[in-house]
């Protein structure tokens, strides 16, 4: 069968033929187009297969970084001269930094950003506000809260819950990660965190203090308002009720269906909306944008040696972020901070799931046990201390699980070979 490279150079060569088709435009700028493909989209398209292809998972024992640079660099240029840019600005500050809209600590401009940026629907225009996005879904997602957000809301489940590893992975606002990346934890369950001893900020005792905005934006953690009460019917999670097992909600207290990390999902979500009579239906969700083809390229430009344009690219992300201190790494731990970066930035985006197999680290990253927070309030003094444990031991086989199996019918008409391991 065809390489995995010869694949993805037939996907180029279509995003090409798309990219000269004049009758194409750069950005779908009226209603009655939308959701219909631009060339922006075919650039994004092979910024992110090439990439695939030169990673190691894929690369067949070929180098292909610097083909993967070239077009990087191509696509962010023919973007970029076509009016896209880093969405980096608080257009609606009246909803996004209101009292209402529990955004962060002391109503935190960066973290507003990217709540703004992630609850508002792109515009099709000429000159829209939002100038990241290249490409949104407009599958309806349903009621956003109800799915994907805590628990115990009108009888559904915990949605998404984010892990432990995922909550680490996020630094403090001066840009130093809390653990030592190179080496996280310190056993194989993932319950001793090995601490960043460079990080002066960084407190185990009050582990949501000083964080990256975007953790703000992206995590709703142990005594963090969801909302104003007057909208949430008081959706507030305390020490005390994560310490039980659940959350409270407008049934009572539910344990059955509420977060097993003790973490619940926030990005894509509206905080500012009256759910006493208003449901969040988003309508979206961003399968392409110019943030991603930054981290895109800092990647290429890191495989080719090129370590201070790949830390420029990084940079540019992280200050749209509000961390402004300069990275200074090089080789490894630049190329952890690359991947840390890509994890954070791009968080609840679906590409995490592909990054650790195309890096071929997933023997690593998912054959750990996922952990839970529990919070401890000692009932005297008030004092919280923080408890992790194993709540699933994950599996993942390097030997066969990097691919998926081929289905049965395939083989069957096609007389390929069954990947390895699936026999």
């Amino acid at each position: 069968k065809a390489s995995y490279y010869d694949v993805a150079k037939f996907i180029m060569e279509d995003c090409d033929v798309a990219i000269n088709t004049a009758e194409l435009p750069w950005r779908i700028t009226t209603n009655g187009e939308a959701g219909r493909v631009n060339k922006a989209m075919a650039e994004a398209i092979k910024s992110k297969m090439i990439l695939f292809a030169a990673s190691p998972l894929n690369n067949g024992g070929a180098n292909y970084w610097q083909e993967a640079y070239e077009v990087n660099k191509t696509s962010l240029q023919n973007l970029r001269s076509n009016g896209y840019e880093l969405y980096n600005k608080v257009n609606l500050p009246q909803t996004y930094l209101s009292d209402v809209a529990f955004i962060g600590p002391d109503k935190n401009e960066k973290s507003a950003l990217y709540n703004e940026y992630f609850t508002q629907n792109m515009a099709y225009t000429a000159n829209p506000v939002d100038k990241e996005t290249i490409y949104q879904s407009r599958d309806g997602q349903g009621n956003i809260w109800n799915i994907d957000g805590i628990g115990a809301q009108d009888g559904y489940k915990s949605g998404t819950c984010p892990s432990q590893e995922l909550v680490d992975s996020y630094e403090t606002i001066d840009g130093k990660p809390v653990l030592n990346l190179e080496n996280p934890y310190l056993d194989e369950k993932h319950l001793q965190p090995n601490y960043n001893t460079d990080n002066a900020l960084y407190d185990p005792n009050n582990p949501y203090e000083n964080r990256d905005p975007r953790f703000y934006a992206d995590i709703i953690y142990d005594g963090r308002p969801t909302g104003n009460p007057a909208f949430f019917s008081d959706r507030t999670t305390t020490a005390a009720q994560f310490y039980e097992g659940g959350y409270d909600s407008d049934q009572g207290y539910d344990a059955w269906n509420n977060s097993l990390t003790r973490y619940a999902f926030r990005k894509y979500m509206d905080t500012t909306y009256n759910f006493n009579s208003t449901t969040q239906t988003n309508k979206f969700w961003i399968l392409a944008r110019l943030g991603e083809m930054y981290l895109n390229y800092a990647e290429a430009e890191f495989n080719l040696g090129h370590e201070a344009t790949a830390r420029e690219y990084l940079d540019k992300i992280r200050s749209r972020a509000g961390i402004n201190v300069p990275l200074t790494e090089t080789g490894i731990a630049l190329r952890d901070r690359i991947r840390n970066e890509r994890q954070v930035e791009l968080a609840f985006e679906g590409h995490r799931y592909y990054d650790v197999r195309r890096w071929k680290v997933a023997e690593i990253t998912e054959n750990k046990p996922v952990r839970q927070v529990i919070i401890i309030r000692n009932a005297t003094t008030g004092v919280k201390t923080y408890q992790y444990q194993s709540i699933e031991q994950r599996s993942f086989d390097k030997n066969k699980h990097y691919l998926l199996p081929i289905p049965r019918t395939e083989i069957n008409r096609t007389g390929l070979t069954q990947n390895p391991g699936y026999n």
